[in-house]
């Protein structure tokens, strides 16, 4: 049972991973084209 329990908890943390993987290449993208900008 406690091992269910882990492998329950990883996979949910590897959502929330993925989600913030997914927003932060997204503010990434926005931040090169802002340097651009001033270049």
């Amino acid at each position: 049972m406690q091992l269910e329990d882990r492998i329950l908890k990883m996979e949910e943390e590897e959502e929330e991973w993925e989600e913030f993987e997914e927003e932060f290449e997204e503010e990434e993208e926005e931040g090169w084209e802002e340097e651009e900008e001033e270049f």
